[in-house]
């Protein structure tokens, strides 16, 4: 069963990504243990690089120990179960790609659903996408709409 993410819900997510920061500003109380940040992908790529960047600015603040936990395969989908299946103590967090967290709308196999079994806590950054071709492509259309 595929079960869509209405405006409703996109707008009440949003929302909580934006009220994320005041959050920080809370009074909360993790247990005295290490923090861990789950990420999907191999060690070097784009989101383990940020998640470690993250990491030690984390480290710094809360002055614990911050490890990465690289879960990798399944476009994400192992982090987002790990996390799931993570104590609900506060100590564990996944950093995850918009892409892993709306997959259930067209793979219902998922083992995590977005909308019960995750919590956003903030927007840790966006990504360009650009489509690009060989530049010797650009020479053979010209070739070919010149003899046409």
């Amino acid at each position: 069963m595929t079960r869509k993410i209405t405006r409703r819900a996109s707008w009440l997510m949003t929302g909580a990504a934006l009220a994320a920061p005041s959050l920080s500003r809370a009074d909360t109380a993790l247990p005295d243990k290490t923090l861990k940040i789950l990420i999907g992908f191999p060690a070097g790529g784009g989101s383990d690089v940020m998640a470690r960047f993250i990491a030690e600015a984390l480290k710094q603040r809360t002055g614990r120990n911050v490890i990465i936990d690289n879960k990798t395969g399944a476009s994400g989908t192992l982090a987002g179960e790990a996390l799931k299946n993570s104590p609900p103590d506060g100590t564990t967090v996944c950093y995850m790609p918009s892409a892993t967290v709306v997959q259930k709308l067209t793979m219902p196999s998922i083992p995590f659903d977005p909308q019960t079994d995750l919590m956003p806590v903030t927007l840790a950054g966006t990504v360009q996408t650009a489509f690009c071709v060989s530049p010797t492509i650009a020479s053979t259309r010209s070739r070919a709409t010149s003899n046409g």
